[in-house]
């Protein structure tokens, strides 16, 4: 910018003058404003916290212009203007967030720099949560009684530590942590305390008040004895919650007394009854009274009477006198007397008793002063002897018998008889027994004697017989099934009869009374038997053994059917009349036995013919032999398939030739619900129909020519047939793995396997039909897979492609490019396969091969935005966005330093960029020419070099020029000019072009010989200095006016803040 030189002379002064102005006005108010002490730098406050009144952080009246930043202060405060004027600030409000605040505002103070920034740092504490005091749970002890245990545990939330405030505790309990607790002792009566619960957030206290109760007492009235005098006494008395007793009313009989614990004892030394009052209490006090009667009873009579009285007789008179001393009247008080007999009050037992047999009853003796005493007696009345049973009896010679008759009511027994007779008696326990001496008859005759009866006499007829003796001693030759001898009979003397007394007849035979056998033995066997030979009296035995021979053997068994093999046998072989069949010749089929019963048992496992010869034994050792021929046949045997498996739709055949040997099949059974159906079409061929997937088995029983079955097991599985759920094999690309759960899917589809084609190289199929591997090629492929269930297989083709590797751009930045020089980019992108432009547009000159070159040289500088794709091999491509900058030369040179420097070894800075790389370039001082610096551009075409001025730059105006080469091989040059003034300072520097030639200081008016002129060059520089320039002579005036106009915009700022 420039103006005529008049209006700078103009302005110079107007711009003092402001100056001048401003100075006084600000010291008016600086004199007119009350001294402010610094804002504070710092405040806290809490969150949440009013603080009660703004906080004042400039004074009204102090300050002549403020501004307030308002989104500094912390969230719920704010700034403010306040006071005259609003002249002061302060910070208003609750905070809501804790944390550091910079709260920030500017103010101009008296004597102070124009609009000074403040700043205060406000910390907002987090806010403490406010525990609140103790709250009370429990506000009472409930019902609490004299001596009984207590224990009340305190509640009271937010408290640690619980104490006794006011009053005290019932006596007996105290507080220990939070529970009141012990045994109260304390009298009955009312309590009050008061216990404060503390915790963190202060105290809390409760009062507690109540009454002891008295104990409840409770005493069942009391059963007091009768007493006799005499007899000691022992009764305790006893209640609940009672401690004391005492007779309060009344008196105790003689002899006896009360303790104070309750214990009535002592001895009664008078009878009589006493009726008296006793009080119990505990020392609470409680108390409470009983009515009581005593009664002590006189001395009892002393019985003299046993008692076991003597023993009456039915029909008899009867009289005992009872006696005991003293006693003035007797009673029977429990049982009874006889039938017959009465006790009078004088104690005398009478009478005829009318019925046998033994009383037990009680007297009760009576003094006149009312003593008594008891006795329990026992009376027998005896019937009169009687003889109970037979008076005749028959016995024989050697042989003693008791007769079937006793006496009843008797002591004893005595005999009478003739001691001539065929007989001896005696008589032992109220028994009679004779003992036969020699055939003959006679009379015994027995005498019962009794206690207070008459004795009783008896005669008994006695017969005395000889014994029978054996004279058979055999039954002769039996047979089983013969009848035995017409006249085979027993026989022994003097017996009048016969009977089995041990064993049995052989079967079929019977014995009759008279001795006589008869019948046919219908068992062959030994036997033995008693027969006892009886006279009527006495029995003897004799033993008969022998045998009874079994019947001749008779076969029954002709031929036998055959057999199959590997089955149980249970063949029976009969011989009618054998005890045991064996076999004396050729052997039986392997496995089998034949039993002593002519049972043939086992299992044969050879199938075939055994012939042999068998002997049947009757029990006498007589026997017949017969021969056998015995076919063991072999069960019909599977040979086909034991597992099927179908699929839904099949229908399988099976034929009995092909697949049973020795047989063919008789049923076939199988589970509905097992996806498959069985039927015979005939007994040679089998039917299998699937119709639904399952598994389950068919039970086949076969049948051979006798008609054994034999059974197979075949598993029937039948699938559905594979339905393709897959239909590609997804995304694939070369170089990444397939994914872990890649798998071929077909519905019942138990394998997989490529029937046609390959999978693309580096993959592999399972038979699960998982797909894993990474591909290692990228192209086309075609295969095709088959997925069997086992059964039948369903075929799938898969075509695809596997893509290239994605591209990974290597190159991410173009480096600087320069105006008009050849680019030498060459983009790189892994696994690209092509290049080119996608949006925006390359510099002017330049352009992108598809090998990613870029090739050509730009032909303007700037910046442009480019995004080039990179394509892989199957066309999928990716962008990169690039800013290509294009750059024209640069140069610049700098003077570290400002007017009023020494210019001696002044730093110089020299930067550059867009020039040719490895060019030289020099810094050179004119006029007279000084190679400040000199280098070599950079690889990158750039200059950065600080260099410094002579130690000596004269007097006069200077160009420092810099010389280089620009990247397109043309010269490139720029400079800055300065002027040095005679004390060698800098007067003036500019980058626009060459400064004036500074003035020389005037010198003594004196006439002086006329200067030499400064040397030249041919430029008209000074020497080591520049050209001078007219234009720039207003310098001064422009810097005045800018000096002016800086304070006008800072009036207008004051005024714009106000």
């Amino acid at each position: 910018m420039s103006m005529p030189r008049p209006f700078h002379r103009l302005l110079r002064p107007v711009a003092s003058a402001l100056a001048v102005l401003l100075v006084a006005a600000a010291t008016v108010l600086g004199a007119a404003a009350p001294a402010q002490a610094a804002p504070p730098s710092a405040l806290t406050f809490t969150e949440g916290v009013d603080p009660g009144a703004p906080t004042v952080l400039v004074e009204p009246g102090t300050a002549s212009n403020s501004a307030l930043y308002a989104d500094t202060a912390p969230p719920g405060m704010w700034l403010e203007f306040f006071g005259a004027g609003d002249s002061g600030i302060r910070l208003a409000g609750t905070p809501e967030v804790d944390g550091v605040y910079h709260v920030r505002y500017d103010v101009t103070f008296p004597g102070g720099p124009w609009m000074q920034a403040y700043t205060t740092v406000v910390t907002v504490l987090p806010s403490t949560p406010v525990t609140p005091a103790p709250a009370w749970t429990t506000t009472t002890l409930g019902p609490i009684t004299r001596l009984s245990a207590v224990s009340v545990g305190l509640a009271a939330s937010d408290t640690t530590s619980f104490a006794i405030t006011a009053g005290s505790l019932p006596a007996g309990l105290s507080l220990v942590g939070g529970t009141i607790s012990g045994t109260v002792t304390a009298a009955p009566g009312p309590y009050s305390f008061t216990v404060t619960a503390t915790g963190p957030g202060g105290s809390t206290a409760q009062a507690f008040s109540g009454s002891v109760a008295a104990r409840d007492i409770s005493w069942p009235a009391p059963v007091v004895g009768p007493f006799t005098v005499g007899v000691a006494v022992s009764q305790q008395f006893s209640g609940t919650n009672l401690e004391s007793f005492a007779v309060t009313a009344g008196s105790l009989p003689a002899g006896l007394a009360l303790s104070p614990t309750g214990l009535l004892s002592g001895t009664p030394t008078a009878g009589g009854s006493s009726t008296l009052t006793i009080t119990a209490w505990n020392s609470d006090p409680s108390s409470t009274s009983r009515s009581v009667t005593i009664v002590v009873n006189d001395v009892p009579p002393v019985w003299q009477t046993s008692q076991f009285l003597g023993d009456a007789g039915v029909g008899l008179a009867y009289s005992k006198a009872l006696v005991a001393t003293d006693a003035v009247s007797y009673a029977v008080t429990a049982g009874s007397l006889p039938l017959g007999l009465s006790l009078s009050t004088g104690g005398v037992i009478s009478g005829i008793p009318t019925a046998a047999g033994v009383s037990n009853f009680t007297v009760t003796a009576t003094k006149a002063s009312g003593g008594s005493a008891a006795r329990a007696f026992e009376l027998e009345v005896l019937a009169a002897p009687i003889w109970v049973g037979e008076t005749s009896v028959v016995v024989t010679v050697g042989h003693s018998k008791t007769v079937a008759g006793h006496f009843e009511n008797v002591l004893t027994v005595n005999i009478n008889e003739d001691p001539t007779g065929p007989f001896r008696s005696s008589a032992s326990r109220g028994l009679i027994t004779v003992t036969g001496l020699r055939p003959g008859t006679g009379a015994t005759f027995p005498l019962g004697i009794t206690t207070v009866h008459p004795s009783l006499g008896v005669r008994i007829d006695v017969t005395v017989l000889a014994e029978p003796v054996w004279v058979t001693e055999s039954i002769g030759a039996l047979r089983q099934g013969v009848a035995v001898d017409a006249g085979l009979a027993l026989e022994a003397t003097d017996a009048t009869g016969y009977a089995i007394t041990a064993g049995n007849l052989p079967a079929g035979l019977s014995l009759a009374a008279d001795g006589s056998i008869t019948g046919t033995p219908t068992t062959a066997g030994p036997y033995t038997f008693t027969v006892g030979a009886t006279n009527g009296d006495v029995t003897v035995d004799r033993q008969f053994t022998g045998s009874v021979k079994a019947p001749l053997v008779v076969w029954v068994t002709d031929e036998v059917d055959p057999v199959p093999v590997d089955h149980a046998l249970g063949l029976a072989f009969v011989a009618k009349n054998a005890a045991t069949l064996s076999v004396v010749s050729g052997s039986l089929p392997t496995g089998t036995a034949l039993s002593a019963d002519g049972l043939l048992t086992g299992t044969p496992t050879v199938a075939g013919s055994s012939t042999f010869t068998i002997r049947a034994t009757n029990a006498d050792g007589e026997s017949a032999d017969r021969e056998f021929t015995l076919d063991v046949l072999a069960p019909a045997t599977w040979t086909g398939p034991t597992s099927l498996l179908l699929t839904v739709g099949d229908e399988v055949l099976l034929d009995s030739g092909g697949n049973i040997v020795g047989g063919r099949f008789h049923q076939a059974s199988f589970d509905p619900d097992g996806g498959f159906d069985a039927s015979l079409r005939s007994a040679d061929l089998l039917a299998i129909g699937a119709h639904k997937a399952g598994t389950a088995t068919l039970y086949i029983d076969l049948e051979n020519a006798l008609g054994v079955l034999s059974s197979v097991e075949i598993v029937v599985e039948v699938r559905n047939a594979p339905v393709w759920v897959s239909e590609s094999l997804g995304a694939l690309r070369e170089g990444v793995a397939v994914d872990a759960g890649l798998a071929l899917e077909a519905t019942d589809a138990t394998g997989f396997a490529i029937v046609d084609g390959e999978l693309p190289d580096g993959l592999a199929l399972a038979a699960d039909g998982s797909v894993t591997g990474t591909p290692t090629a990228f192209g086309a492929y075609d295969l095709t897979v088959e997925a069997t269930n086992g059964d039948v297989t369903v075929a799938r083709q898969f075509t695809g492609t596997v893509n290239a590797p994605v591209v990974t751009w290597t190159t991410t930045t173009v480096p600087l490019l320069h105006e008009d020089v050849a680019a030498g980019v060459v983009f790189a992108a892994e696994h690209a396969a092509s290049f080119a432009v996608t949006d925006g547009a390359l510099p002017d000159g330049l352009t992108l091969a598809a090998d990613g070159t870029l090739a050509g040289s730009p032909t303007e500088a700037g910046t442009f935005e480019v995004e080039v794709t990179a394509t892989n091999a199957t066309g999928e491509g990716v962008a990169q966005s690039f800013t290509i900058v294009v750059d024209e030369p640069v140069l610049s040179v700098v003077l570290d330093g400002k007017p009023g420097d020494a210019a001696s070894g002044l730093g110089v800075i020299v930067t550059g960029s867009g020039l040719s790389p490895d060019a030289a370039f020099d810094v050179t001082l004119f006029s007279d020419p000084i190679v400040v610096e000199s280098g070599v551009v950079a690889a990158d075409g750039t200059i950065d070099v600080a260099a410094s001025l002579p130690d000596v730059v004269p007097f006069g105006a200077h160009e420092l020029r810099v010389t280089a080469v620009g990247a397109d091989g043309e010269p490139f040059t720029t400079s800055v000019w300065f002027s040095v003034g005679e004390d060698g300072e800098i007067i003036e520097i500019s980058t626009d072009g060459p400064v004036a030639e500074p003035e020389r200081t005037p010198v003594d008016p004196t006439p002086a010989p006329t200067p030499a002129p400064a040397a030249t060059t041919s430029t008209g520089l000074a020497s080591t200095g520049v050209e001078p320039s007219l234009w720039f002579a207003g310098a001064g005036l422009l810097l005045a006016l800018g000096a002016a106009l800086v304070l006008v915009r800072r009036r207008r700022a004051e005024d714009a803040t106000r």
